[in-house]
């Protein structure tokens, strides 16, 4: 997966790293759950969309309007890839504390983790651009 590296760096990301949870299910078979975590317009929503294409996995993310904007229907969406021995997905969060993201890990068994750390000014553009004013 050196092409990830690729992309983190065009997206501008200074930091994309893997995290490790006890929690996180360990690949016997051909399952994939990929948990992509970052602030607003970190390049989560690019990431996981590559992923998705290049290793045939279903996006799950909170914006898409599969869920109506529902909170309630996306988790129980996740929980359903969390249960599932053969999921293959990407899922986007924010996981803003190491926590959060060990909680969101948990929850959706996922295999690895990525965090993306990418500088304010650049977030802040992109929401811009997005034709949001306020980050």
């Amino acid at each position: 997966r050196h092409w990830i590296d690729n992309l983190l760096r065009r997206l501008g990301v200074r930091r994309g790293r893997r995290e490790v949870f006890a929690s996180q299910r360990h690949t016997a078979g051909g399952e994939s759950v990929v948990l992509v975590c970052g602030p607003p317009g970190a390049g989560k929503t690019t990431l996981a969309h590559e992923l998705a294409e290049a290793e045939g996995l279903e996006v799950y993310d909170l914006d898409d309007d599969r869920w109506g904007g529902s909170e309630h229907r996306f988790r129980a969406a996740l929980r359903r890839v969390g249960r599932d021995p053969r999921a293959r997905a990407v899922v986007i969060r924010s996981g803003a504390t190491r926590s959060a993201r060990a909680k969101a890990a948990q929850f959706v068994r996922a295999t690895e983790v990525r965090v993306l750390a990418v500088p304010l000014a650049t977030c802040i553009e992109r929401i811009r651009q997005r034709g949001r004013p306020h980050p």
